[in-house]
């Protein structure tokens, strides 16, 4: 799927999405981006806000990052494309309706995740 870069948003730390990409400065002064793993979690009452964040060019470069929860951050967001990928035939096939019938069942079956016994969902 095609992705599209905006350019950088200035967000308090509890609206970071996972994949935003945001530069901080390293321990030897030199600046490296940075990709949020995790989604945000409030601690201190609220006052600070920590996510998992990891390095986009090597995912096994992960720490545990905090910040004031009323200070705004500058990241990057990369989203998906706004329309979705639609499923078509390929030319030359006669069973479009099949294919279509065949589609919405699987995307049911995702939908429809059985849950076992004792197990609460709330």
């Amino acid at each position: 799927m095609a992705s599209q870069r905006r350019p950088a948003l200035s967000i308090f730390p509890n609206q970071i999405h996972i994949g935003d990409r945001f530069i901080e400065a390293d321990i030897a002064d030199e600046e490296r981006e940075w990709e949020v793993a995790s989604r945000p979690v409030t601690f201190k009452k609220g006052q600070e806000v920590r996510a998992r964040v990891q390095r986009p060019d090597n995912p096994a470069i992960s720490r545990e990052k905090s910040w004031p929860a009323f200070e705004k951050i500058t990241v990057r967001r990369i989203t998906a494309a706004a329309s979705p990928a639609k499923a078509e035939p390929e030319p030359g096939d006669d069973n479009v309706e099949a294919l279509r019938k065949e589609l919405r069942r699987l995307r049911g079956e995702n939908l429809r995740a059985k849950v076992p016994r004792g197990l609460s969902t709330s």
